[in-house]
């Protein structure tokens, strides 16, 4: 989509950076402003979120920035407040009870959804933060509110129901896809993943398993007891770095926070408490956590070394690329490991997952 149609908007807001940006955020910075409508797709880590706060500033024109979570919002509120001569008073929110515009706008998807004063401002620049949910019918509403350009943000701009093409089209061009750049020069390191099989816990899961058809199966491999002793050497082996390990299943999460005593952080996880557990791991209070599906998508936990994933969502390659991403950074070493039921179909789901992990260059090892 190009918005070449829309004029410029005269309103200044005065964001300018207090930050340098990387030689290539600067590059990206003019394509994107040239182009107008861009979907950026560099890797997790790159500084995706710097780039668009450097395009914002460029414009200095009022901006709306759409997030998919809540979370999300006071995350971005702290970038801009930390790398732009923004104020607080200058940045709104729209989400839940709280509906305030500013030159800055932090909102979900789900409130600019919902043809609200959002679809009546003129705005300068919208950012589409994980965009890849765009082509969603509940996302893709925010497609059509009107700017002088925009732009999505995604490291994993992949979906399983093909509307992939659907992302560019509705918001611009793919640019910054060329991972093998990034991992040469050093801007980001390649993660090692490691997908760890494991054997069934006893015959009375293997045949559970068995006996059960459909998407049972994958539950129950997922659920595999085994994988608790297997987690539990990982976290001695990287005794005192910074580890997340993701699962998708809430009784499963529950069972591991009891087994080693660390936090287990969910969507049921009171929305302060769910906070204050990612910033005491910011600041190095709690070396370890646990973490749902809420864990995948945009947090910004950059010292994080080690990810382990206990559960996933079946094939999905955009989760497996994603909390890969949560550990992918400029420097030091990043560990991924992926821990499967050895000869069930989660075996196969995983396999599929790095795939296009493996496709952007990043090495995988299957380790029984």
């Amino acid at each position: 989509q190009d918005n070449s149609k829309f004029r410029e908007v005269d309103e200044k807001i005065g964001a300018d950076l207090t930050v340098d940006l990387r030689d290539y955020q600067k590059e990206y910075v003019e394509r994107a402003y040239e182009k107008k409508a861009a979907v950026l797709a560099n890797p997790a880590g790159s500084g995706k979120t710097v780039t668009s706060i450097g395009l914002m500033s460029k414009i200095d024109a009022p901006t709306l920035i759409l997030v998919p979570q809540r979370s999300l919002v006071g995350q971005w509120k702290r970038e801009l407040l930390d790398k732009t001569t923004l104020t607080e008073d200058q940045i709104g929110e729209y989400h839940g009870d709280e509906k305030r515009m500013g030159d800055i706008t932090l909102a979900t998807y789900h409130m600019a959804g919902e043809k609200t004063s959002l679809f009546r401002k003129e705005w300068g620049l919208i950012i589409f933060d994980e965009v890849h949910h765009i082509p969603s019918k509940l996302f893709r509403k925010t497609a059509s509110l009107q700017s002088t350009r925009r732009i999505g943000l995604s490291a994993s701009p992949v979906r399983e129901d093909s509307k992939e093409r659907e992302i560019f089209a509705l918001i611009g061009q793919e640019i910054g896809g060329d991972w093998a750049r990034f991992f040469k020069q050093e801007y980001v390191l390649k993660p090692d993943v490691n997908i760890k099989l494991v054997e069934w816990e006893s015959d009375f899961y293997r045949n559970k398993y068995n006996e059960a058809s459909g998407f049972k199966k994958s539950i129950i491999a997922s659920k595999n007891p085994a994988k608790i002793p297997k987690i539990e050497s990982l976290l001695e082996q990287h005794e005192g770095d910074k580890t997340i390990i993701f699962c998708d299943w809430i009784e499963q999460g529950e069972k591991l926070a009891e087994e080693f005593d660390l936090p287990f952080i969910s969507g049921e996880t009171d929305f302060d408490d769910r906070e204050d557990y990612f910033e005491k791991f910011r600041n190095d209070e709690i070396k370890t956590i646990i973490v749902s599906r809420i864990g995948d998508e945009g947090l910004d936990l950059p010292d994080a070394e080690v990810g382990i994933i206990a559960s996933g969502q079946g094939g999905s390659r955009r989760q497996a690329t994603q909390r890969a991403g949560r550990v992918m950074r400029p420097f030091g070493d990043a560990q991924v490991y992926i821990v499967a039921t050895k000869g069930s179909n989660e075996e196969d789901f995983v396999k599929r997952q790095v795939e296009h992990l493996k496709e952007k260059g990043v090495p995988v090892k299957v380790e029984e």
